[in-house]
């Protein structure tokens, strides 16, 4: 196919898909201004025009507007709780990536307490004796950490027999092994830092400004969790449960197919749009178009001449303006 016939195509069709398009945004009126194609590939069923299916339509019409009224209320709330979402789990990954934000007195206790005598020592963690937990003075760089200090004191028979003073302890350093008996026989090097009064001052001290900062970076760690079990998939949700957010349409297409129908309509037959509804198609809440009810004349084939309700864009298309 040369240019030339591509380019008669598009001027012999573009003025039908603009004016189809301006239909869609137009809407209402302007739509019995154009034709329409039924089938797309495969009969359908009209349902039979009587004053049962005007009253359903009429009725949905008004029922439609006040559910949807209610789901874009949920849409909306879901909005303002995926914003919190969005700003709790900010604030959750910022405490590790900027601790100095959360835990400023820590930072200084660990930076204050580096500078004391250390010695560096390795031993099996069997032969090693706690002396003190200070639980709440904590030693994580982490916001989130809860390394803590101890004071320990080594007993085997090697050159760190009787070495005394304070360590980190995390996690890591003493529950990771997979069983009780190789983590006391493995071995680890240790950062001690030599006891004295000025560092008991230093730990009595983070103690009690921890309790603070702990507090805060725990009420952000719930707050973010409490927003991930808030924040679900809306569109899953509606999709699984419409009878949760649309029941009254729900009802209304049960009703509707149970309504008479003229026969089927071959594939690809015209038709013309007698009327437009508000009344939704669609058994899901979800937005997807502007599937409606329309009541159509087919204008060709062996259904000529017949009427009936139909969905658009489920199983009837704008086909271009109506010529004079």
């Amino acid at each position: 196919m040369n240019f030339g016939i591509i380019s008669l195509i598009l001027r012999k069709k573009l003025p039908y898909l603009l004016a189809g398009l301006a239909a869609i945004v137009l809407g209402c009126d302007r739509l019995l201004d154009f034709g329409g194609r039924v089938g797309h590939g495969a009969e359908i069923q009209l349902i039979q025009d009587s004053a049962t299916v005007r009253h359903l339509i009429g009725q949905q019409e008004v029922d439609g507007q006040q559910e949807q009224q209610g789901l874009q209320a949920v849409i909306n709330e879901r909005q303002t709780e995926f914003r919190a979402f969005e700003q709790a789990n900010f604030m959750a990954v910022d405490l590790d990536v900027h601790p100095d934000r959360y835990i400023p007195r820590r930072l200084a206790s660990i930076a204050a307490m580096n500078q004391r005598p250390t010695i560096l020592v390795a031993a099996r963690r069997a032969d090693i004796d706690f002396l003190q937990h200070v639980f709440n003075a904590r030693c994580g760089q982490k916001a989130t950490q809860e390394s803590y200090y101890a004071r320990i004191r080594i007993h085997d028979d090697g050159a760190a027999k009787g070495a005394a003073g304070w360590v980190c302890v995390s996690e890591a350093m003493f529950l990771a092994d997979p069983s009780e008996k190789e983590k006391r026989a493995a071995t680890v090097t240790m950062r001690i830092i030599l006891d004295s009064p000025e560092v008991r001052g230093l730990i009595a001290s983070q103690e009690m400004s921890e309790v603070a900062e702990w507090q805060n970076v725990q009420r952000i760690v719930r707050e973010a969790n409490s927003a991930r079990r808030r924040q679900g998939p809306l569109d899953e949700e509606l999709a699984l449960h419409p009878e949760r957010y649309i029941p009254k349409r729900l009802a209304f297409a049960e009703a509707m197919k149970r309504q008479p129908t003229v026969q089927a309509v071959a594939q690809n037959s015209y038709c013309r749009f007698l009327q437009r509804s508000r009344a939704s198609c669609l058994n899901q809440p979800i937005p997807a178009g502007d599937h409606h009810y329309v009541r159509i004349r087919i204008t060709s084939g062996p259904s000529k001449g017949q009427e009936g309700w139909a969905c658009m864009f489920e199983n009837v298309w704008l086909n271009g303006p109506l010529l004079p």
